[in-house]
């Protein structure tokens, strides 16, 4: 009868290319979600851009390197993720396989995401949780002063946002009435903000009162 986006990418991210490309530690645990673990998640990849002219890779000159976040091709030409493990040996075809089909459900997912119907439509109480409090990746730089396997994470300008979404690409699309609220908890954490959240979940069905 309502609904609560809470760091929904609407607008994409690349929020997740850093972890896939370069992991993430959990405590002094460089393994646990290392770029080979994550490789194998599904979820992060449906965050990514569809269209490849999208600013999301560029040299240090700051022009855009065109790539397809869609194509497990453009990921090995790239040397992304485990293309880039040095030492690693051939990458199978089974990982090959599971990319593709990673990515192509990945691709199906974020078009449902960002399609919109001309037909009019009556939409119940939305509401949108989100931040601007933390610097968001938004573009990553090829051979930049601090690359990790070929790719600054840091260089680049950031947008603000949840840390992995940013805060414009977390609205819905125009046409789709919505009421934003924010706070300063990070993209993981947004919804532990239990204060907020009963606060909203009440207007939502205060609204929704009153459109009934």
């Amino acid at each position: 009868h309502s609904v609560l986006f809470a760091g929904v990418p609407f607008g994409s991210s690349i929020g997740f290319l850093e972890d896939m490309h370069a992991g993430t530690a959990t405590g002094f645990n460089n393994r646990i979600l290392s770029p080979q673990v994550l490789f194998t998640f599904a979820a992060p990849y449906s965050l990514f851009p569809l269209d490849p002219a999208e600013p999301v890779l560029v040299d240090r000159e700051g022009d855009i390197i065109p790539h397809d976040l869609y194509s497990a091709d453009d990921w090995e030409r790239q040397k992304l993720g485990i293309f880039a493990m040095s030492g690693r040996g051939a990458i199978s075809s089974e990982e090959r396989a599971h990319l593709r089909n990673a990515l192509r459900q990945a691709g199906e997912f974020r078009s449902l995401l960002v399609c919109s119907s001309k037909k009019p439509m009556v939409y119940p109480p939305i509401a949108v949780l989100t931040s601007d409090a933390h610097q968001t990746l938004s573009a990553v730089v090829k051979n930049g002063r601090w690359a990790v396997r070929g790719w600054c994470f840091e260089e680049a300008p950031k947008e603000q946002g949840d840390g992995r979404v940013s805060s414009v690409s977390a609205l819905p699309p125009s046409g789709v009435p919505h009421v934003v609220y924010k706070t300063e908890r990070e993209h993981g954490y947004l919804l532990n903000d239990i204060d907020l959240v009963s606060t909203i979940l009440t207007h939502l069905c205060i609204t929704l009162l009153i459109v009934t």
